[in-house]
């Protein structure tokens, strides 16, 4: 059986993220983004000040999952702005070589057990994902249900389409 991992990343880790992001942002947007558009994103959401950003400013904990001591996938999460109880999902990135293997819900079960330990009377967790991506069917198997479909401009001419989605946790 293979050993996994799944650690918090810090800043020094920027470049696993970076790396891990390289094999697997532009797969996960092929025949959905355009390689312009897709190099567009990246540079806004993986380029090292972004990210510094994102871990700092913007209190986001990301996810580095390894397998076998190699990093395979990554995840970052934030408690929600205007949610109470809710935590929202920004990103997740299996390695292409490693999807199918259970991996992408370890990650959304780590951001579970955050959520329960933060918020022990029920929680919701929240996440976007584009309209025409195949993580909606992931999503809606792991619990997940469609609250409203967005489209909004990114920048540069580009837009995203997108499902906002919502699992909702609630203990006796």
């Amino acid at each position: 059986m293979e050993e996994i991992c799944i650690t918090e990343a810090t800043p020094e880790q920027i470049p696993v993220i970076q790396c891990l992001a390289a094999q697997s942002y532009p797969v996960a947007y092929a025949g959905i983004h355009s390689e312009e558009q897709n190099l567009y994103m990246m540079e806004q959401m993986y380029n090292t000040e972004s990210l510094q950003r994102q871990m700092t400013v913007e209190h986001s904990c990301f996810l580095l999952l390894y397998v076998e001591s190699q990093p395979v996938g990554y995840c970052a999460y934030k408690i929600h702005k205007t949610q109470p109880d809710t935590l929202y999902i920004d990103k997740l990135y299996i390695l292409p070589s490693y999807k199918g293997k259970g991996l992408g819900r370890r990650l959304v079960e780590r951001v579970k057990e955050v959520a329960q330990n933060l918020y022990p009377q029920g929680y919701s967790i929240r996440l976007d994902v584009n309209r025409t991506n195949s993580a909606t069917s992931f999503y809606e198997h792991l619990g997940f249900r469609i609250l409203r479909s967005w489209d909004a401009p990114i920048g540069n001419g580009y837009y995203m389409n997108g499902y906002e989605m919502i699992a909702t946790y609630r203990t006796l």
